[in-house]
């Protein structure tokens, strides 16, 4: 069905109000929350990304572990992707848009077709998206007198940190790099303190 902007909005309060109904009649108390999707854009995977959020336990923590990266790293904002799927299972605390939630999503097609065609191993072989994986884009913003650059390093053998942040704001790209590779640790910290409480 192809509806125009502003019949969504009429569209989602009826399909609220028929829910509640259905849930009311047969005696339930469940909560549900709607969002507009769609398979032509990247709001499918934002609302999917959305729902692995409240899945997993771990979230809280590395939100805050992301809080503190972007703090200290003076980052605007900063995704932790899941490579495979496109769908990031934690985000620092600064409220997510669209539009970089789009390019960093994609910054992960542009790393892995570029390290398909361009890279190979000494013995031949084509090399994929892996723990050494990483770039650096910088791009021109009309509106601004800075730059904006896209950071994107791979933290696990399938997790990428995603990083929007100013060029102006790049004062010593070592420092960064440590921050990165401090949060690494930290996130692997995580992980496996989950796994140990799993087993204990």
């Amino acid at each position: 069905m192809y509806v125009q902007d502003e019949q969504k909005f009429d569209l989602v309060k009826d399909i609220s109000r028929n829910m509640n109904l259905l849930l009311r009649e047969i005696g339930s108390n469940i909560s549900l929350l709607y969002n507009w999707t769609s398979i032509y854009d990247l709001t499918i995977f934002q609302t999917l990304s959305q729902v692995i959020q409240r899945m997993l336990p771990q979230v809280q923590f590395i939100t805050q572990l992301m809080d503190t990266f972007v703090k200290q790293s003076q980052i605007q904002k900063a995704f932790l992707f899941d490579v495979k799927t496109k769908i990031h299972i934690a985000t620092d605390e600064n409220p997510v848009e669209m539009m970089d939630y789009e390019i960093c999503s994609e910054l992960i097609d542009v790393l892995i077709d570029v390290s398909s065609i361009y890279g190979s191993t000494d013995s031949g072989e084509n090399l994929k998206f892996d723990d050494h994986s990483g770039t650096k884009i910088r791009l021109h913003q009309q509106e601004s007198d800075s730059d904006m650059n896209l950071i994107l390093r791979q933290v696990d053998k399938s997790l990428a940190l995603v990083c929007l942040i100013n060029e102006n704001k790049i004062v010593q790209q070592h420092l960064l790099n440590h921050n990165i590779d401090v949060f690494k640790d930290g996130l692997k910290k995580i992980f496996a303190a989950y796994e140990t409480s799993k087993f204990t």
